[in-house]
């Protein structure tokens, strides 16, 4: 059974997830309102600014944000659907792990759709996780990354091992995004039980990240990808989310080719639920601290 908490946000979830659908009514508008709101400077939220205090800095046409001095180095991608700018629970969630961990914490804000698609976006972000290992040394990296972050974590490590680049130690991945065109016939059976995700409007945001590219490339469609070469992976994703499917297609599919992927499917838990302020979170949340410490 899952927490009051977690039933106390489903519900609150579930009433935003209806007024959002009934607020961009025509899809279409939604492009045009992304293409003005990504072209403004994106900004910490004020509270986590004054908080966290992260330093920025501008390195191959990506804005990042760093804080913390550890040893070891979460280069974390942030979900979003490929077009939108970390949120609130971003900075609280990488917050409280440098607080247990002492982690340092390297944030591409990595350029966004409808402008920029994955053929720029995943070329650029692997530069930077380049950089990041040659100044923290790749052993003490640690990729993580959740939903649409997910899936551009695999990319950029495929990415990475086609083109003989340093690795990652391992990759965490929150709800990972592992399909753009959301093909996957049985993400129909969890339509109703996903409180967060807008089946349309994900998909308008896929093909404006996929541009013009196959639906098949690696960059927007990493289902069967992972093979013996990749880093270690762990999956954490809840039953009730549409994305499940193909985490556990991919999984199988890992599975197949000597790929290390550890899957921890958690019932009744909705998407990226380990960023959210819940007991479940709290599970994913000290196996994660105990990896970087």
């Amino acid at each position: 059974m899952k927490s009051i908490q977690s039933a106390f946000t489903d519900e609150i979830l579930s009433k935003t997830k209806q007024a959002h659908i009934r607020l961009v009514g025509n899809l279409s508008k939604c492009v045009d309102t992304q293409l003005r709101n990504n072209s403004r400077s994106y900004k910490v939220p004020l509270l986590y600014s004054r908080i966290i205090k992260p330093q920025s800095f501008t390195m191959f046409d990506t804005l990042c944000y760093t804080f913390g001095e550890g040893k070891k180095c979460v280069f974390y991608l942030h979900g979003g659907s490929y077009v939108f700018q970390p949120m609130v629970f971003h900075w609280r969630f990488l917050q409280k792990l440098h607080n247990r961990t002492g982690a340092r914490i390297v944030m591409p804000i990595y350029r966004k759709a409808p402008q920029y698609t994955c053929d720029v976006v995943v070329p650029e972000v692997v530069q930077l996780l380049q950089w990041t290992m040659e100044q923290y040394g790749a052993e003490n990296v640690i990729v993580m990354g959740d939903s649409a972050g997910g899936g551009l974590s695999v990319a950029i490590t495929k990415y990475c091992i086609d083109n003989n680049l340093s690795l990652p130690s391992e990759l965490i991945l929150f709800s990972p995004w592992l399909d753009v065109s959301m093909r996957n016939p049985d993400i129909k059976k969890n339509i109703d039980s996903d409180h967060m995700l807008y089946l349309p409007e994900l998909m308008l945001y896929g093909t404006c990240y996929l541009g013009k590219q196959s639906r098949d490339n690696y960059m927007v469609y990493s289902v069967d990808v992972v093979d013996e070469k990749f880093p270690p992976i762990d999956v954490f994703v809840g039953s009730s989310e549409m994305l499940l499917f193909d985490c556990l297609l991919m999984k199988h599919n890992a599975d197949k080719k000597g790929g290390r992927v550890n899957l921890f499917e958690f019932p009744y838990m909705q998407h990226v639920f380990p960023l959210m302020p819940i007991p479940e979170a709290t599970e994913v949340f000290k196996y994660v601290a105990n990896k970087l410490n």
